[in-house]
């Protein structure tokens, strides 16, 4: 139809076919365009489709050339699916073009990268919206409900864990293996616990175990705490090589008059949610909420459900649809939001590189920002 936002894809790996395919699901979307540099990837299925996509998607354009693409008038959205090192140099190509742009996290990988796609989303009639899906868990919506209800009062604890041994994933996500430092990719627990908070994370000290359980690129874990000027603490741990084999996401957060808890699972014990409140009456105790990563808007929709990230992508999906078609630039997950939960973990990379060494952390929006700081 004539009204169809026209959505291409860039890069067409495990994620990018699943875009594809989500793309037919979220009314509205026309997938146009899509582009990578094997044609092989086209003619493969998606996770939730055993047809190929492009008999899927018939009248749908292949390039090899992503700046053809972008170029080719076909679209007015990209969706960008490449290996993370690539994120910025086809996002801000997008940006350029004035089409909006669906980035996934974490956006950039040096400060270099953040001022160079800051000042281009900037000076661009397209929206970027960060493509953080947590963000958009059900727990995660409770508790922005919470905060912003008064119930938790002023946060000033904050944690979170993400716990996931991918030696499994080495082989079809070299990227895992090869990254150089996991507390970098914090933006699944920075994400949320940044939505609840008034002020950027401002200082920084990490520390890592090394490498004692696998052979790859850096520590097997890493520890970092954060700090904001009002003296927010926030702390983040990271380990992607572990013998872990409980639930990988486990956040708490402290207030001045509630506390808000996610356990993640423990063998056949699901994962639980539970928060307190001294401003409800009947609330002092903790209480067992009835949600967790699904959103609760969905639990009738079991085939959203079931599409990836428990709904959450085809939430992210709907969201960017809807916020393009209201016309007024306002992105669902900003790319300000990106880079808040992005840079700390550079910062913090850094840290650890220097055994803890307490840093600064300043981000493209500051007048003081340096992108040769961590250089």
């Amino acid at each position: 139809m004539s009204n169809n936002l026209r959505i291409g894809i860039i890069g067409l790996g495990l994620r990018g076919r699943h875009f594809a395919w989500l793309t037919s699901k979220v009314p509205g979307l026309a997938l146009t365009a899509v582009c990578d540099l094997t044609q092989d990837k086209w003619h493969l299925p998606s996770l939730e489709n055993d047809r190929p996509l492009n008999e899927t998607f018939p009248d749908t354009r292949f390039f090899e050339n992503s700046y053809d693409l972008l170029d080719s008038g076909l679209v007015d959205a990209v969706i960008i699916e490449t290996p993370a090192s690539q994120h910025v140099t086809f996002c801000e190509a997008a940006l350029q073009r004035n089409l909006h742009v669906f980035g996934e996290i974490p956006p950039v990988a040096d400060l270099h990268e953040a001022l160079r796609l800051w000042n281009t989303e900037r000076a661009s009639k397209g929206m970027f919206m960060t493509g953080a899906n947590p963000n958009r868990w059900g727990f995660v919506k409770g508790l922005k409900d919470f905060a912003e209800a008064g119930l938790l009062g002023e946060p000033f604890y904050l944690e979170a864990e993400y716990i996931h041994d991918c030696r499994d994933l080495w082989e079809q996500s070299p990227w895992r293996r090869d990254e150089d430092s996991p507390i970098k990719y914090c933006t699944h627990s920075l994400g949320p616990l940044l939505m609840i908070m008034k002020e950027d994370l401002r200082t920084v000290s990490c520390l890592g175990t090394g490498c004692r359980i696998a052979q790859h690129a850096d520590d097997d874990l890493m520890t970092a705490h954060f700090a904001t000027p009002g003296k927010v603490i926030v702390r983040i741990t990271i380990s992607f090589v572990n013998a872990n084999r409980f639930g990988m996401h486990s956040y708490r957060v402290f207030g001045t008059h509630g506390c808000f808890e996610r356990l993640a699972e423990r063998g056949s014990r699901p994962a639980e949610v539970f928060f307190n409140s001294d401003k409800l009456y009947g609330l002092q105790e903790p209480a067992l909420l009835a949600v967790d990563k699904e959103p609760v808007e969905y639990r009738k929709r079991p085939d959203i459900l079931s599409s990836g990230h428990n709904g959450v992508d085809y939430d992210l999906l709907s969201a960017f649809a809807s916020a393009i078609r209201a016309g007024n630039g306002i992105s669902p997950i900003s790319l300000k939001e990106g880079l808040r939960m992005t840079l700390p973990g550079l910062y913090a990379a850094v840290s650890a590189s220097r055994g803890g060494e307490l840093l600064q952390i300043r981000y493209p929006w500051d007048d003081d920002f340096d992108e040769d700081a961590l250089d």
